[in-house]
């Protein structure tokens, strides 16, 4: 995940995060409590019980992205395939403790 001054990525540089796991199927639903991912990110993918139907979700605050960007207002996320595991699942990425709290907009893409 990057911290970035604008949408075209300006000043980005590379930040930790938080991301959680979510097992999806008929018999499990379990949700892994949260942990913490460094700024070198995290592969999902590299998860022994990594499958379909599962959910992926990234938590980031303000807080955070003000760490590795002064006045950084955006993040950039990357998702890529890993070489022969491709998996079929969904991703959410949460931005939590807004620096500016106000009511929530219909859309974030700058």
């Amino acid at each position: 995940m990057l911290a970035c001054t604008d949408a075209a990525k300006a000043g980005a540089s590379a930040i930790a995060f938080h991301r959680r796991f979510v097992v999806g199927s008929t018999s499990d639903d379990s949700i892994e409590a949260l942990a913490a991912a460094t700024s070198s990110g995290y592969n999902f993918a590299d998860r022994a019980d990594a499958a379909a139907n599962n959910l992926w979700i990234i938590e980031v605050t303000a807080a955070e992205i003000q760490a590795g960007v002064a006045n950084a207002d955006f993040f950039h996320l990357t998702i890529a395939e890993t070489v022969n595991k491709t998996i079929t699942a969904g991703g959410i990425v949460i931005l939590s403790e807004p620096r500016y709290p106000q009511p929530t907009p219909l859309t974030a893409i700058a």
